[in-house]
Protein backbone atom coordinates (compact mmCIF):
# COMPACT_ATOMS: atom_id res chain seq x y z
CA UNK A 1 0.00 0.00 0.00
CA UNK A 2 1.48 3.36 -1.05
CA UNK A 3 1.36 6.14 1.06
CA UNK A 4 1.31 9.93 0.14
CA UNK A 5 3.84 11.60 1.98
CA UNK A 6 6.16 15.09 2.00
CA UNK A 7 9.90 13.79 2.62
CA UNK A 8 11.55 16.49 3.87
CA UNK A 9 13.29 13.92 6.30
CA UNK A 10 14.45 12.21 3.28
CA UNK A 11 15.29 15.51 1.94
CA UNK A 12 17.32 16.15 4.41
CA UNK A 13 18.88 12.55 4.83
CA UNK A 14 20.00 12.76 1.35
CA UNK A 15 17.96 10.02 0.46
CA UNK A 16 18.96 10.45 -3.22
CA UNK A 17 22.24 9.53 -4.61
CA UNK A 18 24.93 11.69 -2.75
CA UNK A 19 26.85 12.56 -5.60
CA UNK A 20 24.24 13.77 -7.48
CA UNK A 21 22.98 16.53 -5.12
CA UNK A 22 26.60 17.11 -4.94
CA UNK A 23 27.08 18.15 -8.36
CA UNK A 24 23.21 19.76 -8.20
CA UNK A 25 24.97 22.08 -5.63
CA UNK A 26 27.52 22.63 -7.74
CA UNK A 27 25.58 23.99 -10.14
CA UNK A 28 24.06 25.99 -7.95
CA UNK A 29 27.19 28.11 -7.56
CA UNK A 30 27.74 28.02 -10.92
CA UNK A 31 24.43 29.82 -11.30
CA UNK A 32 25.30 32.47 -8.74
CA UNK A 33 29.20 33.42 -10.17
CA UNK A 34 27.02 33.71 -13.26
CA UNK A 35 24.82 35.95 -11.54
CA UNK A 36 27.45 37.86 -10.10
CA UNK A 37 29.27 37.96 -13.90
CA UNK A 38 26.03 39.52 -15.17
CA UNK A 39 25.79 42.14 -12.61
CA UNK A 40 29.15 43.06 -13.94
CA UNK A 41 28.68 42.86 -17.65
CA UNK A 42 25.89 45.81 -18.01
CA UNK A 43 24.79 44.11 -21.03
CA UNK A 44 21.07 42.96 -19.83
CA UNK A 45 18.25 45.17 -20.48
CA UNK A 46 17.18 44.14 -16.99
CA UNK A 47 20.25 46.49 -15.34
CA UNK A 48 19.34 50.28 -13.93
CA UNK A 49 21.31 52.63 -16.28
CA UNK A 50 21.67 55.22 -13.64
CA UNK A 51 25.21 55.01 -12.31
CA UNK A 52 24.77 53.83 -9.10
CA UNK A 53 23.13 50.55 -10.42
CA UNK A 54 25.76 50.02 -13.05
CA UNK A 55 26.77 47.24 -11.19
CA UNK A 56 23.72 45.58 -10.06
CA UNK A 57 20.47 43.50 -12.30
CA UNK A 58 17.32 44.53 -11.37
CA UNK A 59 14.12 44.21 -13.16
CA UNK A 60 13.00 47.45 -13.71
CA UNK A 61 9.11 46.29 -12.97
CA UNK A 62 10.65 45.70 -9.24
CA UNK A 63 11.53 49.51 -9.24
CA UNK A 64 7.54 49.88 -10.00
CA UNK A 65 6.98 46.97 -7.57
CA UNK A 66 9.16 49.17 -4.94
CA UNK A 67 7.86 52.94 -5.38
CA UNK A 68 4.66 51.82 -5.12
CA UNK A 69 4.96 50.07 -1.67
CA UNK A 70 7.22 53.31 -0.70
CA UNK A 71 4.11 55.54 -1.78
CA UNK A 72 2.24 53.42 0.52
CA UNK A 73 4.76 53.82 3.49
CA UNK A 74 4.46 57.58 2.94
CA UNK A 75 0.92 58.10 3.72
CA UNK A 76 -0.15 58.71 -0.44
CA UNK A 77 -1.47 54.80 -1.17
CA UNK A 78 -1.11 52.30 -3.55
CA UNK A 79 -0.01 54.97 -6.21
CA UNK A 80 2.39 55.55 -9.39
CA UNK A 81 3.90 57.84 -11.06
CA UNK A 82 2.25 57.73 -14.88
CA UNK A 83 3.91 59.66 -17.79
CA UNK A 84 1.75 57.70 -20.28
CA UNK A 85 -0.19 60.61 -22.27
CA UNK A 86 2.07 63.29 -21.19
CA UNK A 87 -0.35 63.14 -17.59
CA UNK A 88 3.26 63.25 -15.53
CA UNK A 89 1.71 62.41 -12.26
CA UNK A 90 0.95 60.12 -9.30
CA UNK A 91 -2.40 58.14 -10.13
CA UNK A 92 -3.82 54.68 -8.21
CA UNK A 93 -3.04 51.80 -9.44
CA UNK A 94 -3.58 47.79 -9.83
CA UNK A 95 -1.24 47.08 -12.16
CA UNK A 96 1.69 45.57 -10.11
CA UNK A 97 0.89 42.10 -8.59
CA UNK A 98 -0.60 42.76 -5.24
CA UNK A 99 1.64 40.52 -2.75
CA UNK A 100 5.15 41.59 -4.39
CA UNK A 101 4.15 45.36 -3.25
CA UNK A 102 2.87 43.62 0.46
CA UNK A 103 6.33 42.36 0.69
CA UNK A 104 7.96 45.35 -0.54
CA UNK A 105 6.28 47.66 1.95
CA UNK A 106 7.93 44.81 4.59
CA UNK A 107 10.93 44.74 3.77
CA UNK A 108 10.88 48.16 3.48
CA UNK A 109 9.94 49.30 6.89
CA UNK A 110 12.49 46.37 8.39
CA UNK A 111 15.46 48.51 6.01
CA UNK A 112 14.24 52.16 7.45
CA UNK A 113 14.62 50.86 10.46
CA UNK A 114 17.87 49.97 10.01
CA UNK A 115 18.79 52.55 7.83
CA UNK A 116 16.45 55.67 8.80
CA UNK A 117 18.88 58.12 6.66
CA UNK A 118 18.63 56.29 3.17
CA UNK A 119 15.90 57.18 0.78
CA UNK A 120 15.37 54.24 -1.14
CA UNK A 121 14.04 55.03 -3.99
CA UNK A 122 14.94 58.90 -4.59
CA UNK A 123 18.83 58.40 -4.62
CA UNK A 124 17.92 54.64 -6.26
CA UNK A 125 19.67 53.41 -3.00
CA UNK A 126 21.77 50.28 -4.41
CA UNK A 127 22.01 48.84 -0.77
CA UNK A 128 17.98 48.27 -0.19
CA UNK A 129 17.85 46.15 -3.51
CA UNK A 130 21.18 44.21 -2.78
CA UNK A 131 19.31 43.34 0.53
CA UNK A 132 15.76 42.60 -1.40
CA UNK A 133 17.87 40.73 -4.12
CA UNK A 134 19.75 38.55 -1.77
CA UNK A 135 16.10 37.60 0.03
CA UNK A 136 14.39 36.66 -2.94
CA UNK A 137 17.67 35.23 -4.07
CA UNK A 138 17.93 32.55 -1.07
CA UNK A 139 14.15 31.70 -1.59
CA UNK A 140 14.70 31.21 -5.02
CA UNK A 141 17.57 28.63 -4.31
CA UNK A 142 15.92 26.92 -1.52
CA UNK A 143 12.63 26.25 -3.64
CA UNK A 144 14.99 25.06 -6.29
CA UNK A 145 16.65 22.76 -4.25
CA UNK A 146 13.42 21.30 -2.74
CA UNK A 147 12.26 20.93 -6.41
CA UNK A 148 15.29 18.61 -7.15
CA UNK A 149 13.83 15.56 -4.66
CA UNK A 150 10.19 16.19 -6.53
CA UNK A 151 11.44 16.53 -10.04
CA UNK A 152 13.74 12.93 -9.39
CA UNK A 153 10.24 11.76 -8.28
CA UNK A 154 8.78 12.82 -11.05
CA UNK A 155 11.22 11.62 -13.75
CA UNK A 156 11.19 8.12 -11.92
CA UNK A 157 8.14 7.54 -12.37
CA UNK A 158 7.92 8.99 -15.95
CA UNK A 159 11.38 6.88 -16.51
CA UNK A 160 10.72 3.55 -14.88
CA UNK A 161 14.50 3.70 -13.92
CA UNK A 162 16.82 5.65 -11.26
CA UNK A 163 19.94 6.17 -12.68
CA UNK A 164 18.23 7.59 -15.72
CA UNK A 165 16.16 9.94 -13.13
CA UNK A 166 18.91 11.00 -11.29
CA UNK A 167 20.91 12.13 -15.32
CA UNK A 168 17.38 14.43 -15.79
CA UNK A 169 17.72 15.77 -12.40
CA UNK A 170 21.31 17.06 -13.58
CA UNK A 171 19.78 18.05 -17.12
CA UNK A 172 17.36 20.04 -15.09
CA UNK A 173 20.00 22.26 -13.26
CA UNK A 174 21.63 22.61 -16.77
CA UNK A 175 18.83 24.24 -18.36
CA UNK A 176 19.87 27.40 -19.92
CA UNK A 177 17.04 29.20 -18.33
CA UNK A 178 17.68 28.06 -14.83
CA UNK A 179 21.15 27.98 -15.38
CA UNK A 180 21.78 31.66 -16.44
CA UNK A 181 19.00 33.75 -18.02
CA UNK A 182 16.32 33.61 -15.90
CA UNK A 183 17.68 31.54 -13.13
CA UNK A 184 20.18 34.25 -12.28
CA UNK A 185 17.63 37.27 -12.48
CA UNK A 186 16.35 38.45 -9.71
CA UNK A 187 12.85 37.68 -10.30
CA UNK A 188 9.69 35.60 -8.32
CA UNK A 189 9.64 32.85 -11.02
CA UNK A 190 12.44 31.72 -9.86
CA UNK A 191 10.27 30.72 -6.43
CA UNK A 192 7.51 29.94 -8.20
CA UNK A 193 9.32 27.76 -10.82
CA UNK A 194 9.69 25.25 -7.67
CA UNK A 195 6.66 25.23 -6.11
CA UNK A 196 5.47 24.11 -9.73
CA UNK A 197 7.42 21.44 -9.90
CA UNK A 198 7.01 20.20 -6.47
CA UNK A 199 2.45 20.45 -6.70
CA UNK A 200 3.13 18.79 -10.44
CA UNK A 201 4.84 16.28 -8.85
CA UNK A 202 2.51 15.45 -6.06
CA UNK A 203 -1.01 15.69 -8.95
CA UNK A 204 1.02 13.50 -10.71
CA UNK A 205 1.66 10.68 -7.94
CA UNK A 206 -1.96 10.86 -6.75
CA UNK A 207 -2.95 10.32 -10.36
CA UNK A 208 -0.79 7.36 -10.77
CA UNK A 209 -1.34 6.13 -7.24
CA UNK A 210 -4.39 7.68 -5.23
CA UNK A 211 -4.54 6.94 -1.68
CA UNK A 212 -5.04 8.67 1.71
CA UNK A 213 -3.60 11.79 2.62
CA UNK A 214 -2.99 13.93 5.73
CA UNK A 215 -4.31 17.03 6.46
CA UNK A 216 -0.54 17.91 7.48
CA UNK A 217 0.76 17.51 4.14
CA UNK A 218 -2.75 18.66 2.24
CA UNK A 219 -1.33 22.25 4.10
CA UNK A 220 2.12 21.94 3.01
CA UNK A 221 1.41 20.77 -0.38
CA UNK A 222 -1.35 23.75 -0.70
CA UNK A 223 1.18 26.43 0.41
CA UNK A 224 3.54 25.59 -2.28
CA UNK A 225 0.47 25.91 -4.75
CA UNK A 226 -1.20 29.38 -2.90
CA UNK A 227 2.58 30.79 -2.80
CA UNK A 228 3.35 30.46 -6.21
CA UNK A 229 -0.48 31.98 -7.21
CA UNK A 230 0.40 34.96 -4.92
CA UNK A 231 3.49 35.95 -6.29
CA UNK A 232 3.24 35.08 -9.64
CA UNK A 233 -1.07 34.92 -10.56
CA UNK A 234 -0.87 33.36 -13.54
CA UNK A 235 0.63 30.33 -12.51
CA UNK A 236 -3.01 29.50 -11.19
CA UNK A 237 -3.87 28.30 -14.60
CA UNK A 238 -1.16 25.50 -14.61
CA UNK A 239 -2.80 24.68 -10.61
CA UNK A 240 -6.38 24.30 -11.98
CA UNK A 241 -5.47 22.46 -15.21
CA UNK A 242 -3.97 20.29 -12.28
CA UNK A 243 -6.74 19.88 -9.83
CA UNK A 244 -9.11 19.34 -13.09
CA UNK A 245 -7.49 16.71 -14.80
CA UNK A 246 -6.55 14.98 -11.39
CA UNK A 247 -9.96 14.60 -11.11
CA UNK A 248 -11.02 13.25 -15.18
CA UNK A 249 -8.56 10.64 -14.71
CA UNK A 250 -9.09 9.06 -11.28
CA UNK A 251 -13.04 8.91 -12.95
CA UNK A 252 -11.77 7.52 -15.95
CA UNK A 253 -9.31 5.03 -13.90
CA UNK A 254 -12.41 3.83 -11.59
CA UNK A 255 -14.97 3.38 -14.77
CA UNK A 256 -12.91 2.23 -17.16
CA UNK A 257 -10.18 0.39 -15.08
CA UNK A 258 -12.34 -0.66 -13.06
CA UNK A 259 -9.69 0.66 -10.03
CA UNK A 260 -10.71 1.29 -6.19
CA UNK A 261 -10.19 5.12 -5.89
CA UNK A 262 -10.19 7.00 -2.66
CA UNK A 263 -12.10 10.04 -4.01
CA UNK A 264 -12.81 11.54 -0.77
CA UNK A 265 -9.05 11.91 -0.02
CA UNK A 266 -8.55 13.48 -3.44
CA UNK A 267 -11.44 15.56 -3.05
CA UNK A 268 -10.21 17.17 -0.18
CA UNK A 269 -7.04 17.96 -1.29
CA UNK A 270 -8.50 19.78 -4.31
CA UNK A 271 -11.09 21.84 -2.37
CA UNK A 272 -8.50 22.89 0.60
CA UNK A 273 -5.99 23.82 -2.92
CA UNK A 274 -8.72 25.56 -4.81
CA UNK A 275 -10.56 27.48 -1.99
CA UNK A 276 -7.07 28.61 -0.24
CA UNK A 277 -5.95 29.76 -3.70
CA UNK A 278 -9.27 31.87 -4.11
CA UNK A 279 -8.99 32.47 -0.05
CA UNK A 280 -5.58 34.42 -0.47
CA UNK A 281 -6.31 36.74 -2.92
CA UNK A 282 -9.16 38.90 -1.03
CA UNK A 283 -6.83 41.15 0.59
CA UNK A 284 -5.89 41.76 -2.99
CA UNK A 285 -9.34 42.14 -4.28
CA UNK A 286 -9.96 44.54 -1.52
CA UNK A 287 -7.28 46.81 -2.01
CA UNK A 288 -8.07 46.89 -5.35
CA UNK A 289 -11.96 47.52 -4.54
CA UNK A 290 -10.91 50.44 -2.18
CA UNK A 291 -9.13 51.78 -4.97
CA UNK A 292 -11.37 51.44 -7.64
CA UNK A 293 -14.87 50.66 -6.21
CA UNK A 294 -14.56 47.21 -8.20
CA UNK A 295 -12.82 43.91 -7.83
CA UNK A 296 -9.94 42.74 -9.64
CA UNK A 297 -6.61 40.83 -9.08
CA UNK A 298 -5.09 43.03 -11.31
CA UNK A 299 -4.98 45.65 -14.70
CA UNK A 300 -2.10 44.71 -15.98
CA UNK A 301 -4.18 41.63 -18.01
CA UNK A 302 -6.75 43.69 -19.86
CA UNK A 303 -3.32 46.25 -21.01
CA UNK A 304 -1.39 42.96 -21.71
CA UNK A 305 -4.65 41.36 -23.64
CA UNK A 306 -4.79 44.28 -25.98
CA UNK A 307 -1.15 44.03 -26.86
CA UNK A 308 -1.56 41.00 -27.78
CA UNK A 309 -4.80 40.97 -29.97
CA UNK A 310 -4.79 44.26 -32.46
CA UNK A 311 -3.25 45.61 -35.63
CA UNK A 312 0.16 45.87 -34.60
CA UNK A 313 0.62 42.43 -32.95
CA UNK A 314 2.82 40.25 -33.93
CA UNK A 315 3.12 37.29 -30.58
CA UNK A 316 5.83 39.05 -28.74
CA UNK A 317 5.50 42.09 -26.46
CA UNK A 318 5.61 45.16 -28.40
CA UNK A 319 7.61 47.20 -25.83
CA UNK A 320 6.64 50.01 -23.42
CA UNK A 321 3.66 52.35 -24.49
CA UNK A 322 2.88 55.97 -23.55
CA UNK A 323 6.05 57.50 -25.18
CA UNK A 324 4.39 58.90 -28.63
CA UNK A 325 4.91 56.04 -30.36
CA UNK A 326 2.66 54.60 -33.33
CA UNK A 327 0.97 52.46 -31.68
CA UNK A 328 0.49 54.78 -28.69
CA UNK A 329 -1.51 57.29 -31.41
CA UNK A 330 -3.68 53.97 -32.58
CA UNK A 331 -4.72 53.57 -28.86
CA UNK A 332 -5.40 57.21 -28.75
CA UNK A 333 -7.40 57.07 -31.56
CA UNK A 334 -9.53 53.93 -30.83
CA UNK A 335 -9.89 55.30 -27.32
CA UNK A 336 -11.58 59.04 -27.41
CA UNK A 337 -10.34 60.57 -23.95
CA UNK A 338 -7.77 57.91 -22.54
CA UNK A 339 -6.20 60.77 -21.11
CA UNK A 340 -8.80 61.11 -19.22
CA UNK A 341 -9.65 57.79 -17.58
CA UNK A 342 -8.39 56.19 -14.32
CA UNK A 343 -6.25 53.02 -15.03
CA UNK A 344 -9.23 50.42 -13.93
CA UNK A 345 -11.19 52.11 -16.59
CA UNK A 346 -8.67 52.70 -19.12
CA UNK A 347 -7.97 48.65 -18.26
CA UNK A 348 -11.23 47.77 -19.56
CA UNK A 349 -11.59 50.06 -22.31
CA UNK A 350 -8.09 48.40 -24.03
CA UNK A 351 -10.09 44.85 -23.29
CA UNK A 352 -13.04 46.19 -24.95
CA UNK A 353 -11.45 47.05 -27.90
CA UNK A 354 -9.05 43.69 -28.10
CA UNK A 355 -12.69 41.81 -27.96
CA UNK A 356 -13.77 43.90 -30.63
CA UNK A 357 -10.50 43.69 -33.40
CA UNK A 358 -10.92 39.48 -32.60
CA UNK A 359 -14.70 39.50 -33.23
CA UNK A 360 -13.98 42.31 -36.39
CA UNK A 361 -10.34 40.06 -37.66
CA UNK A 362 -10.88 36.14 -36.76
CA UNK A 363 -8.28 35.48 -39.93
CA UNK A 364 -5.83 37.52 -38.35
CA UNK A 365 -6.22 35.85 -34.97
CA UNK A 366 -5.97 32.98 -36.24
CA UNK A 367 -2.50 33.75 -37.84
CA UNK A 368 -1.67 35.23 -34.22
CA UNK A 369 -2.50 32.07 -32.91
CA UNK A 370 -0.70 29.77 -35.08
CA UNK A 371 2.46 32.35 -35.34
CA UNK A 372 2.54 32.28 -31.05
CA UNK A 373 2.53 28.28 -30.87
CA UNK A 374 5.39 28.45 -33.35
CA UNK A 375 7.04 31.48 -31.54
CA UNK A 376 6.51 29.22 -28.31
CA UNK A 377 9.01 26.75 -29.30
CA UNK A 378 11.69 29.12 -31.18
CA UNK A 379 15.23 28.32 -29.75
CA UNK A 380 15.71 32.04 -29.15
CA UNK A 381 16.97 32.05 -25.14
CA UNK A 382 16.42 35.72 -24.37
CA UNK A 383 20.26 36.07 -23.42
CA UNK A 384 21.73 39.07 -24.34
CA UNK A 385 25.27 37.48 -23.68
CA UNK A 386 26.60 36.29 -27.40
CA UNK A 387 29.27 33.89 -25.90
CA UNK A 388 26.13 31.98 -24.40
CA UNK A 389 23.62 32.10 -26.93
CA UNK A 390 24.10 29.50 -29.16
CA UNK A 391 25.23 26.59 -26.61
CA UNK A 392 21.76 27.80 -25.34
CA UNK A 393 19.64 27.87 -28.78
CA UNK A 394 21.47 24.33 -29.76
CA UNK A 395 19.94 23.15 -25.89
CA UNK A 396 16.53 24.66 -26.63
CA UNK A 397 16.23 23.25 -30.16
CA UNK A 398 16.95 19.57 -29.34
CA UNK A 399 14.60 19.92 -26.40
CA UNK A 400 11.66 21.64 -28.26
CA UNK A 401 12.27 18.96 -31.46
CA UNK A 402 11.67 15.73 -29.15
CA UNK A 403 8.87 17.26 -27.03
CA UNK A 404 7.47 18.35 -30.36
CA UNK A 405 7.14 14.66 -32.11
CA UNK A 406 6.29 13.35 -28.83
CA UNK A 407 3.13 15.15 -28.36
CA UNK A 408 2.37 13.91 -32.21
CA UNK A 409 3.54 10.11 -31.45
CA UNK A 410 0.82 10.73 -27.87
CA UNK A 411 -1.62 12.18 -30.21
CA UNK A 412 -1.54 9.13 -32.73
CA UNK A 413 -1.71 6.62 -30.28
CA UNK A 414 -4.70 8.34 -28.47
CA UNK A 415 -6.16 8.26 -31.79
CA UNK A 416 -4.98 5.26 -33.61
CA UNK A 417 -4.81 2.59 -30.72
CA UNK A 418 -6.54 1.76 -27.00
CA UNK A 419 -5.43 3.28 -24.32
CA UNK A 420 -3.08 2.71 -21.87
CA UNK A 421 -3.20 3.64 -18.29
CA UNK A 422 0.32 4.84 -18.27
CA UNK A 423 -0.80 7.47 -21.07
CA UNK A 424 -3.09 9.10 -18.43
CA UNK A 425 -0.77 9.86 -15.48
CA UNK A 426 1.89 10.94 -18.42
CA UNK A 427 -0.77 13.59 -19.58
CA UNK A 428 -0.46 15.24 -16.05
CA UNK A 429 3.16 16.08 -16.69
CA UNK A 430 1.77 17.54 -20.24
CA UNK A 431 -0.20 20.32 -18.11
CA UNK A 432 2.33 23.11 -17.26
CA UNK A 433 3.38 23.00 -20.68
CA UNK A 434 -0.08 23.33 -22.31
CA UNK A 435 -0.99 26.20 -19.15
CA UNK A 436 2.07 28.44 -20.34
CA UNK A 437 1.45 27.67 -24.15
CA UNK A 438 -2.41 28.88 -23.75
CA UNK A 439 -1.64 31.97 -21.20
CA UNK A 440 1.26 32.61 -24.09
CA UNK A 441 -1.74 32.54 -26.77
CA UNK A 442 -3.63 34.67 -24.44
CA UNK A 443 -1.30 37.31 -24.15
CA UNK A 444 1.65 37.05 -26.11
CA UNK A 445 4.95 35.11 -25.57
CA UNK A 446 7.24 35.65 -23.05
CA UNK A 447 10.05 33.65 -21.85
CA UNK A 448 9.58 34.46 -18.25
CA UNK A 449 6.26 32.44 -18.74
CA UNK A 450 7.77 29.15 -20.87
CA UNK A 451 9.68 29.30 -17.97
CA UNK A 452 7.52 27.29 -15.83
CA UNK A 453 6.81 24.71 -18.90
CA UNK A 454 10.87 23.76 -19.70
CA UNK A 455 11.15 21.15 -16.56
CA UNK A 456 8.58 19.28 -18.11
CA UNK A 457 9.58 20.17 -21.87
CA UNK A 458 13.06 18.35 -20.49
CA UNK A 459 11.42 15.32 -19.34
CA UNK A 460 9.07 14.50 -22.05
CA UNK A 461 12.01 15.37 -24.69
CA UNK A 462 14.81 13.16 -22.90
CA UNK A 463 12.27 10.38 -22.82
CA UNK A 464 11.99 10.85 -26.54
CA UNK A 465 15.63 10.57 -27.06
CA UNK A 466 16.20 7.31 -25.47
CA UNK A 467 13.38 5.86 -26.80
CA UNK A 468 15.70 6.82 -30.44
CA UNK A 469 18.79 5.59 -29.26
CA UNK A 470 17.49 2.44 -28.06
CA UNK A 471 16.03 2.14 -31.41
CA UNK A 472 19.88 1.89 -32.84
CA UNK A 473 20.65 -0.12 -29.59
CA UNK A 474 22.12 2.62 -28.40
CA UNK A 475 22.00 2.93 -24.33
CA UNK A 476 23.19 5.38 -22.29
CA UNK A 477 23.24 3.68 -18.91
CA UNK A 478 22.95 -0.09 -17.99
CA UNK A 479 19.34 -1.54 -18.33
CA UNK A 480 17.46 -2.18 -15.51
CA UNK A 481 14.55 -3.70 -14.52
CA UNK A 482 12.01 -1.27 -14.64
CA UNK A 483 10.13 -2.40 -11.93
CA UNK A 484 12.23 -4.07 -9.54
CA UNK A 485 13.92 -0.53 -10.12
CA UNK A 486 11.38 1.28 -8.44
CA UNK A 487 9.91 -1.24 -5.84
CA UNK A 488 13.84 -1.78 -4.60
CA UNK A 489 13.88 2.22 -3.24
CA UNK A 490 10.95 2.23 -0.95
CA UNK A 491 11.34 6.06 -0.51
CA UNK A 492 10.49 6.77 -3.96
CA UNK A 493 7.03 5.96 -3.10
CA UNK A 494 6.56 9.25 -0.68
CA UNK A 495 5.63 12.45 -2.37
Amino acid sequence: MYKIVLPLKDIFQMRINRHILYLCLVLLKISIILFSDNNQAHKSPFTITESIYDSFVVNPDELDIASIALNCNNGLGFVVKSDYYSRNKLRPTAWRTSYPVFMHILTQQVYQYFYPDDDILIDYHHRYFQYYGLFIQILSVVMFWLSLYYFYQLALQFLQNKKLAAVAVVLYTLLPSVLYYVGTMVCYENIALGCVVITTAVYHQMAMVPNKISWKNITLVTLFSVSASLLRPHTILIFLFLMGTCIIILFIRYYKFRQQIYFRQVAKLVAVNFIMMIFVQVPALYKNYRTFGKYTLSTQADYNFLLSHNEYARGSWLGDSGFNTEWDQYIARQIPGIENMNEFEEAQARKKLAVQWIKDNPEKELWLIARKTAMFFLPDNYLHHQEYSSMASVVNTLLFIGFIISCIQLITKLIFHSWQESWLTDSVIYLPVIASLLFSILFFVDHRWRYYAEPFILLIAFRFILSLLANFNIHLLPANTPQTDIENENSLHTI
